[in-house]
């Protein structure tokens, strides 16, 4: 589950630091910075 959108839909990925799963696009479109 995408912790910005909390949908189940697409493939969720997360950073080398973390395990917080997130769809690339909605991390784009929040703001978050991807390393």
């Amino acid at each position: 589950v995408c912790v910005i959108c909390k949908q189940m839909h697409g493939s969720c990925t997360h950073c080398c630091k973390c395990c917080t799963p997130y769809h690339a696009m909605c991390a784009s479109r929040a703001g978050y910075r991807m390393e």
